[in-house]
């Protein structure tokens, strides 16, 4: 039975209470999301160790609150009072509140995209410094190493220029080899993450055909003053430490944060001195400040990073004592100012601005072995300003029809030593919109367009429409269509990269991608015998052709020399099938599998090479979770399949490569401590110590063998974690 209970409060802050029915606990983390009744206003708040939330209802609002494995409760609450709720267990999940490409915040299961969210304590019980880490986990999503330009990802066979990604809404600047460094976005001050497969080219325009990850960091809790300190260490020489502060009140909310990660680097053979993976040194920061009116909360951001990577060189000869190193330093400041205006009643107006100054340096110096003294050779810095605003108005009202228009503006100049020109600059100013239709409350339509001026190329109308039906009350089926264009970057035109190690060069004449893209999948959840037992299936397929794709490939010339090229029709295409079943309340098991194929683009020069490539993927999760002892276990596996590829080598003969399959697998303990002050976290990474693989030689239509390496890991690690609240 569900219960529930109001008192006045007098005198002091009005709460809301949540316990379980079975056991009497106090339910931690469950999620209360508002909808204030007189401005439409939607906003989330949970409760903390001890069951309590505060009450930040301004007016009579409408409340659903959830937790994994209970009923969801509904009810009409008033400001200042206080409420005890009972909940009953269920074989509902928790109910994710999410916000990339939404009207407004909603729930996960409500949105006519399919949003992936990783929240915080998938993040915490990974302990994940770095994006990286976090995303290597999960499926359809493929991580590539380098050691100077860092890690980058593949969504539905789609990467670099084709990924956008953004903090709190705001696009990361810096891409170096067409792909944004996730291993410079640290996860000390992150809540969630949300990721879209597909495009949502009408939302985000360009960099947004494979996908997009945005990166959704801590607020303040309401009403409460908190801190804490974080330390972690790893066997492989990698030391984090950060701090944070947050405090707020009915009007005003503050978070100040921070911190360093620093790795000695990493060789599998540890002779030379060079590293397969290099010396690295990191600082971040973050600050937020908001500040509530009645219908208005303005709020500004700073995100920075600081970073250096050394690239050490070895002797120029068995009888010198001087190398050549290189140093490359990176700053990224990002200042953003947001507003979120209620409209009138259920409609939702927001404005984000944002300025982001990139800075790298990468300075070559002469070392001497014997006095470890160095001479300045050379250095070239890449400076990169970004401005952008996006901004839209929104209705959410309980008939058929609401609607969002809005605009998007970005503006882009880069300098640098490496381009043909001094200083180039790029634009792009959009105009989107789009309609959401429900003529039943089983059917959700969504069609949208976007309309852009970009001061380089022509842009074509980009349109899509992405449908949401509710088979029954345990089915739903979402269909999307998208069109996409994404003109060539600064970099890919003008940028030259040239190190010790790479060789990548810019190409003018290259013309603007289009894009068509198909997603289609269906959720369904059952409980099993019991409501204790549930399970949930979600399978999917995809398809997405691009045509005149800008493609980062080997000229032939040597292994390290790479240039972008437009190459005519390239394909995408697969299934995957996800599978999640629960004995509640402390145990979960994950299951999932995939198959891509792609186009293979050797095959217009080879008619005897197959037209398209093929690698699957599958993924298995553990979890273990006994809320009265406050202790968890999970056990993370990932299978990373065969992935083929051609090239020509530098014989100027078309040879194929395989990079063999391979196993990655964690396994993480969580113990809280002192009424959940102390949170120690321990446990082993990618404990089948892959480092590296070699490309095998392989056969068929005809073509050569083929070799190289590909880096993974930095190999088996172990490592502790401590964060005390205070």
């Amino acid at each position: 039975m569900i219960t529930a209970s109001c008192l006045n409060s007098f005198g002091q802050d009005a709460f809301i209470l949540i316990s379980s029915e079975e056991r009497k606990d106090p339910i931690e983390f469950a999620h209360i999301v508002y909808k204030d009744l007189s401005s439409g206003e939607t906003f989330l708040n949970t409760t903390n160790i001890d069951g309590k939330a505060s009450n930040i209802a301004k007016h009579k609002s409408y409340v659903t609150i959830s937790f994994v494995g209970f009923e969801p409760l509904k009810d009409t609450i008033y400001p200042n009072h206080n409420y005890n709720y009972v909940l009953k267990p269920g074989d509902y999940n928790l109910e994710e509140i999410v916000v990339t490409g939404q009207y407004a915040p909603i729930s996960e299961s409500n949105s006519v995209y399919k949003v992936k969210v990783i929240n915080q304590d998938y993040i915490t019980s990974r302990g994940a410094i770095s994006l990286p880490q976090v995303l290597n986990s999960q499926l359809n999503l493929r991580l590539q190493e380098d050691g100077v330009l860092g890690s980058s990802i593949n969504i539905q066979g789609l990467g670099g220029e084709n990924v956008k990604v953004l903090i709190d809404g705001v696009p990361v600047v810096g891409r170096l080899n067409g792909s944004v460094d996730l291993s410079q976005i640290n996860m000390s001050n992150v809540e969630r993450i949300e990721v879209i497969e597909g495009p949502l080219s009408v939302l985000y325009g360009s960099n947004a055909l494979a996908g997009t990850i945005n990166i959704i960091t801590k607020n303040p809790e309401a009403q409460t003053t908190s801190a804490s300190v974080t330390g972690q260490y790893e066997s492989v020489g990698l030391t984090n430490l950060s701090a944070s502060f947050s405090t707020a009140d009915k009007k005003n909310s503050i978070l100040l944060e921070g911190g360093r990660n620093f790795f000695t680097g990493w060789s599998e053979y540890n002779t030379t001195r060079s590293k397969q993976w290099n010396q690295k040194e990191q600082y971040f920061g973050q600050a937020k400040y908001k500040h509530t009116f009645d219908k208005l909360t303005i709020g500004y951001s700073f995100n920075g990073l600081w970073e250096q990577i050394k690239d050490k060189g070895e002797r120029l000869g068995e009888h010198s004592n001087n190398a050549f190193d290189n140093w490359y330093t990176t700053e990224r400041h990002i200042n953003s100012l947001d507003f979120n205006f209620q409209a009138g009643v259920f409609s939702n107006s927001s404005v984000i601005a944002s300025y982001t100054y990139y800075r790298r340096l990468n300075t070559t110096y002469l070392r001497d072995l014997v006095n470890l003294s160095q001479t300045q050779v050379s250095e070239d810095t890449t400076l990169v300003q970004n401005v952008m605003s996006r901004g839209s108005f929104a209705t959410q009202l309980d008939g058929k029809w609401n609607y969002q228009v809005g605009y998007d503006f970005n503006y882009e100049l880069s300098k640098t030593e490496r381009i043909s020109q001094e200083t180039v600059d790029m634009g792009d100013y959009a105009f989107f919109a789009s309609v959401m239709w429900t003529p039943t409350y089983r059917l959700s339509i969504q069609p949208g367009l976007r309309y852009a001026y970009n001061t380089r190329f022509n842009s074509p109308i980009v349109p899509s429409i992405n449908l949401k039906y509710e088979i029954n009350e345990r089915t739903k089926l979402r269909v999307s269509y998208a069109q996409g264009f994404r003109a060539p970057s600064i970099k890919e035109l003008y940028l030259d990269f040239v190190d010790q190690n790479h060789m990548i060069f810019g190409n003018e004449n290259l013309i603007p991608e289009n894009s068509k893209n198909v997603n289609a999948s269906v959720a369904w959840h059952s409980s099993l015998n019991s409501t204790k037992q549930s399970i949930k299936i979600e399978p999917a397929v995809f398809y997405n052709y691009i045509q005149d794709r800008i493609q980062l490939v080997k000229t032939g010339v040597s292994d390290r020399e790479f240039t972008y090229l437009n190459i005519s029709e390239y394909t995408t295409f697969g299934g995957k099938i996800d599978v999640r079943y629960s004995i509640h309340p402390d145990f979960t098991f994950n299951l999932g599998y995939s198959h891509l194929g792609y186009s293979n683009i050797w095959h217009n020069q080879d008619e005897s090479v197959p037209s398209f490539l093929y690698t699957p993927e599958a993924t298995a999760s553990f979890s273990y979770w006994r809320a009265s002892k406050k202790f968890n276990f999970n056990i993370i596996y990932k299978y990373t399949g065969e992935t083929p590829d051609y090239r020509v080598d530098t014989n100027g003969e078309l040879v194929q490569t395989i990079l063999p399959s391979y196993n990655w697998m964690d396994v993480t303990v969580t113990q809280l401590l002192w009424q959940n002050r102390i949170e120690l976290t321990a446990g082993g990474k990618n404990l089948f110590d892959i480092t590296s693989l070699n490309f095998s030689n392989g056969s068929g239509g005809g073509a050569h063998a083929g070799s190289g390496t590909n880096l993974i890991s930095w190999g088996r690690t172990w490592f502790v974690k401590c964060k005390i609240n205070i």
